[in-house]
C-alpha cells in the first residue's frame, strides 16, 4: 500500500526537489556567501512546503486524470483495486494543507508576508491545472513550466531576502553574477519542462482525445505538435551552448581557469550533447513509446544542469 502512496505522490520527482534545492544551497552558500555551510531551520521548512504542495499537485491531477490515464494504458493508482479518489482527495487536502502551513516557518523568518504568497498561489495554480488548465492547448503546458521555473526562483528569493539588509554584500560582483545564474537556471528549468510537457501531450493523445481534452496534440496533431517541440528545443540548444563560453570568459566567478575548462567539458558532455540528441529523437517520434525516451531524456538534461552547480562546489572546494 505504501508504494502506491510513493507513485501517487510521485515520491521521485519529490526528491528530485529536494535534491534541487540541496545542491542549490550548497552552491550558494560556498561560492556566493562565502560562508560556512550550514543549512537554516527555515530552509529545510522550505524544502519540505515546496515538496508537500508539489505532492498536493501530483495528487489532485491523478484525481482528474482517471479517464486518460485508462485509455493511455498507465497505471490506474486511483481505482476500486487501489487508492479510493475520495480517500485520494483527503491526502490531497491534507499534504496541500501541510505544505501551506510549513511555509510559514520561512516568511515568518524572513518577516515578509508577500513572499509566502508565493506557496498558496502555487497550490492553487497545481489545483486550476488539473480541473481546467491542462485541458487547454499550450496554456497548460506553460503552466507546469512556469511552476517549476518557481521552485528555483522561490528559493532565490529567500536568500535575496535573507540578506537583505546587507547591502554590500548584494551589491557585489560575485552575488550580482550569481543572480544571473539563477535568472539561467530558472529559464533552463521552464525551457525543459515546457519541452517535457508537450512531448507528454504527444504521448497522452490518444486518452487525452477521449477525454475531450483539447491539448495541442489533440487539436493540431503529432506532425504539427512535433515541429513546435522541436523548434523550442533549437533556441534552448543554443543558449546552452554558449554556457561553457560564459563560464571561460567570466571573471567574477572564483575558479581558475583549470577548474573553468573542467566545468566546461562536464557541461558539454552532460547537457550540450544531450539536447542535441533530444532534438534528434524529437523530430524522430514515431510512437508512444519514443515519446517516452524523450521525456526520460528531459529529465536526466534537468539533472545532469543542476549538478553542474555541485561540480563547481567541489571543484571550489578540492581544487580551486
Amino acid at each position: 500500500m505504501l508504494k502506491l502512496y510513493w507513485q501517487l505522490f510521485r515520491g521521485y520527482n519529490l526528491l528530485m526537489i529536494a535534491c534541487t534545492m540541496l545542491v542549490l544551497h550548497v552552491f550558494h552558500t560556498l561560492i556566493s556567501a562565502n560562508a560556512p555551510l550550514e543549512i537554516p531551520f527555515s530552509f529545510i521548512m522550505l524544502v519540505i512546503s515546496i515538496m508537500f504542495i508539489a505532492a498536493g499537485g501530483n495528487c489532485i491531477n491523478d484525481c482528474m486524470d482517471t479517464v486518460s490515464d485508462q485509455f493511455n494504458h498507465k497505471a490506474l493508482l486511483i481505482s476500486p483495486q487501489g487508492i479510493s479518489a475520495s480517500h485520494a482527495l483527503k491526502c490531497y487536502i491534507a499534504v496541500t494543507a501541510a505544505g501551506l502551513v510549513t511555509a510559514i516557518v520561512p516568511a515568518l523568518e524572513l518577516h515578509s508576508y508577500l513572499f509566502y504568497t508565493v506557496f498558496p498561489l502555487s497550490a492553487i495554480s497545481l489545483y486550476l491545472y488539473s480541473k481546467y488548465l491542462k485541458r487547454r492547448p499550450l496554456i497548460g503546458n506553460i503552466t507546469v513550466a512556469t511552476l517549476t521555473a518557481m521552485v528555483i526562483i522561490t528559493q532565490f528569493l529567500y536568500y535575496h531576502l535573507s540578506c537583505s539588509g546587507h547591502q554590500e554584500a548584494i551589491s557585489s560582483p560575485s552575488v550580482f553574477f550569481t543572480g544571473h545564474l539563477w535568472a539561467g537556471t530558472a529559464a533552463f528549468a521552464f525551457w525543459l519542462t515546457l519541452i517535457r510537457e508537450l512531448v507528454k501531450t504527444m504521448e497522452d493523445v490518444d486518452g487525452d482525445a477521449v477525454a475531450a481534452f483539447h491539448t495541442i496534440a489533440v487539436i493540431k496533431g503529432i506532425p504539427y505538435t512535433k515541429n513546435i517541440t522541436a523548434a523550442c528545443t533549437i533556441p534552448l540548444i543554443i543558449a546552452l551552448l554558449l554556457v561553457p563560453a560564459g563560464l571561460l570568459a567570466e571573471n567574477n566567478l572564483p575558479l581558475t581557469i583549470t577548474c573553468r575548462i573542467i566545468i566546461s567539458t562536464y557541461f558539454v558532455l552532460s547537457v550540450c550533447i544531450p539536447s542535441i540528441i533530444l532534438l534528434y529523437k524529437i523530430i524522430h517520434i514515431r510512437s508512444s513509446r519514443d515519446c517516452h525516451q524523450a521525456s526520460r531524456l528531459t529529465k536526466i538534461i534537468m539533472l545532469n544542469g543542476i549538478f553542474t552547480f555541485l561540480t563547481i562546489t567541489l571543484l571550489h572546494i578540492l581544487i580551486c
